[in-house]
């Protein structure tokens, strides 16, 4: 290994990994030496505080049943009329069980556990803990067995598809047509009056039948089956047009008298024209932003001038380059792990390679889990299928540890309101819309929540794409997300709002793959106070397919790009340090905002800028910093909120007095840091005439640079680096000394460890 490889190596470490010094850097570098650094920093992060010892976050989350004077035994082989719920003698259900323990002075003093055998428990409504089952004097925990599955719905084989047959079969392509199976979903509680009234709902994706094969949700057919479709000539709003009585829109007279007319590609006409059944075809489309997506019915085809007709949504003004797929056509039933419903409840599926040895679901329960009380602890338990939300708890000291959930139909799969609620070392995927929700604390008071979210392997989530699903979403006060992997979503990974958040040593990638004007690790619009987030993995961001060449092809559109960290709507007062970021299509960090700080980050082969702020009138700020509320909220002039944000409790609340001209008191950016990170190009993939710092045409009085001015260097390898840090001269020996004490490695082992490990 060459000196200045050495040199190159320690150096970034110390930047990665937050010094105070200034930073130089020396000798030549190739991008693969630069996706294996990314990568073992990432392990070096997770292998020097998974233990929870260092950063401030928590070991694995304690067990508030530990300690217990009762402990019920359930058995999917036991019995509630003859068992005593001994390990000899098991109940069958865990709803039984929680009566019994309320027979016998709720729960004990002590607490109680019960615990489920291996097998499966199904269940046809959740299971319900309140405030008589567990509180602080008497914990309660749920744990499982090692191979424990809560089903909230009906567990299925193959052996119960039969061969397709009926009128519908005619419909589906003749190249798979003969593969096609059925199931009659009349048999699990599904009438076909509820499919139809389910069609009749703008939104039908909320409502439509679920289908998870091996725990993964498959797919109501569509077209184009992977991917979305241009709309060429973007899309017209027609104000007053006459729309059929489906078109409710929430009441509202004004958008009952509104539609969009949409005209598609001249090359889809042919599958359009093949369809029998129009007014029962859907659209997921983005109409107007594209991280924003509306699922809606097709009022009116016109396959003549290849046009349809949708209800008016509302939203934003028209911009070209939407995007949209059809889905709920029998005719383009095509693909393995497809299926289509029909009219009569039955439903019609293209199976995997895998069929014959699967197992399937179909929820039945509208929720697995609901908990409104104290101390409750779910361990060790695999949770599958609900018809809405998955976990639910309002109470402190809420536990879901080692659990895998999926299959998720509803907003949450995880939602827990409540102090020191703990969701650590779980597996969480297919979830159609928001993995992980914690709300925490006190925002009004700031009082800290000390809640955590940890551990956990999170993907396939935001499935269904509504505008606001995350993998992990955190409100309040005092929330830590750390040590999760973030993974596989049209959506973004982590969304915060509120005070003393902290997201560190996070691995999010491949998320936002359908998105622009987004985050991987995003806030919006609110009043924020203190939040930190540092030592995050975050690569291969944004969209993938065709929507990779929208600018391209809509050259008008006004295509801003994903950011690894975005603060949006003037989401303000938070810490950005020590993040590796690799691979974003758009920029490392976008926003605006007051009190911001982004330092000492390593950010690679961004196709945009690296840090862009955006601009925004103070009158904005004061009437939407909020939530769009008229006005700062009165809790920002209390004495917790004036002690954590000196700033913001000064600023003007009389409009009319605001001076605009003086940057303290004007809107954003305002006390800005950006420095002393380190920034790598390839010019050879990304236009340069985009590259750096993008401030909209701000004053830079407006913000603050430390260090000298951005520095931009050819190197031999025909990249280019820019480094946004001051060129102080820095002693070897002192870079490594100061490596090992950052890392608690000595430099040897440090070496011998490689960049592979």
């Amino acid at each position: 290994m060459t000196r200045s490889f050495r040199i190159l190596i320690c150096l970034l470490l110390a930047v990665i990994l937050v010094s105070s010094a200034a930073v130089s850097v020396f000798g030549d570098v190739t991008d693969a030496d630069m996706v294996r650094k990314a990568r073992f920093y990432s392990r070096l992060f997770r292998e020097r505080y998974e233990s929870g010892t260092e950063g401030g976050t928590e070991a694995e989350a304690e067990e508030t049943g530990d300690t217990v004077s009762s402990v019920v035994f359930v058995s999917a082989d036991g019995s509630d009329e003859n068992g005593d719920g001994t390990e000899s003698s098991p109940f069958a259900t865990v709803t039984h069980a929680m009566e019994k323990l309320r027979e016998t002075n709720g729960a004990g003093s002590g607490g109680a556990t019960v615990v489920l055998g291996n097998g499966t428990f199904s269940l046809s409504e959740p299971i319900v803990i309140t405030s008589d089952d567990s509180g602080p004097d008497r914990p309660l925990t749920i744990k499982g067995s090692g191979d424990t599955l809560i089903c909230g719905g009906v567990y299925l084989d193959s052996s119960a598809f039969a061969k397709a047959e009926g009128d519908v079969v005619s419909l589906f392509p003749e190249s798979v047509r003969d593969s096609i199976v059925m199931l009659d979903l009349k048999q699990y509680g599904y009438s076909p009056e509820d499919i139809a009234g389910a069609k009749t709902k703008r939104n039908y994706l909320k409502e439509a039948v679920m289908l998870s094969e091996n725990g993964t949700l498959q797919t109501l057919c569509r077209y184009p089956n992977d991917d979305w479709s241009f709309i060429p000539e973007g899309w017209m709003l027609d104000q007053y047009g006459n729309v059929t009585d489906k078109t409710d829109n929430d009441g509202d007279p004004e958008h009952e008298a509104k539609k969009y007319v949409i005209r598609y590609d001249s090359e889809l006409e042919s599958h359009v024209r093949t369809w029998s059944m129009y007014d029962r075809v859907y659209v997921a489309a983005r109409l107007n932003q594209l991280w924003c997506t509306d699922n809606t019915y097709v009022l009116e085809f016109d396959p003549e001038d290849t046009v349809m007709t949708l209800p008016y949504t509302g939203g934003y003004n028209p911009v070209p380059g939407g995007v949209f797929y059809w889905y709920n056509v029998p005719e383009e039933l095509d693909m393995p792990g497809e299926y289509y419903v029909s009219d009569d409840a039955v439903l019609y599926y293209c199976p995997s390679a895998d069929f014959e040895n699967s197992s399937f679901t179909i929820p039945v329960s509208r929720g697995l889990v609901d908990i409104t009380a104290d101390c409750v602890t779910l361990k060790d338990l695999r949770f599958d299928a609900s018809a809405e939300d998955g976990i639910t708890a309002s109470g402190d000291d809420i536990a879901v540890t080692g659990c895998e959930i999926t299959s998720i139909h509803g907003e949450y799969a995880v939602r827990v309101t409540g102090d020191r609620a703990k969701i650590t070392g779980n597996v969480i995927h297919d979830v159609c819309q928001t993995a992980v929700s914690v709300e925490s604390g006190n925002i009004e008071t700031l009082e800290k929540g000390d809640s955590l979210v940890s551990n956990n392997r999170i993907y396939n989530f935001g499935i269904n794409d509504w505008p606001y699903t995350m993998g992990v979403d955190v409100d309040g006060a005092g929330v830590t997300v750390s040590h999760n992997e973030i993974y596989d979503s049209k959506t973004r990974g982590i969304y915060w709002d509120g005070a003393y958040m902290t997201i560190e040593y996070n691995d999010v990638h491949d998320v936002l793959t359908s998105s622009d004007d987004i985050g991987a690790i995003s806030c919006d619009g609110r009043v924020h106070a203190g939040n930190v987030i540092r030592y995050n993995f975050i690569h291969n961001i944004g969209c993938t397919g065709v929507l990779k060449d929208i600018n391209k092809l809509f050259p008008d559109y006004r295509y801003i790009g994903c950011a690894a960290v975005y603060g949006d709507f003037y989401g303000s007062y938070y810490e950005c340090y020590g993040n590796v970021i690799l691979t974003v299509n758009g920029s490392g960090f976008y926003g605006g905002g007051r009190g911001i700080g982004i330092h000492n980050n390593l950010i690679m082969d961004c196709s945009r800028w690296y840090v862009s702020l955006s601009s925004y009138d103070y009158e904005d700020f004061y009437s939407q910093g909020t939530g769009g509320t008229t006005g700062f909220a009165s809790y920002i002039h209390n004495e917790a909120w004036t002690a954590a944000n000196p700033d913001l409790a000064g600023l003007v609340t009389d409009l009319s007095k605001v001076d605009r001209t003086d940057p303290s008191g004007y809107a954003m950016p305002v006390g800005i840091e950006v420095r002393n990170n380190w920034i790598h190009f390839n010019k050879f993939v990304r236009d340069f005439s985009n590259w750096g710092i993008a401030p909209y045409s701000l004053s830079e009085s407006m913000f603050f640079f430390s260090g000298d001015t951005i520095d931009v260097e050819n190197r031999t390898n025909a990249n280019v680096s820019v480094y946004n840090s001051k060129r102080d001269s820095l002693d070897i020996e002192e870079v490594i000394r100061m490596s090992e004490e950052l890392t608690g490695i000595d430099y040897e082992t440090f070496l011998s460890m490689g960049l592979e490990k």
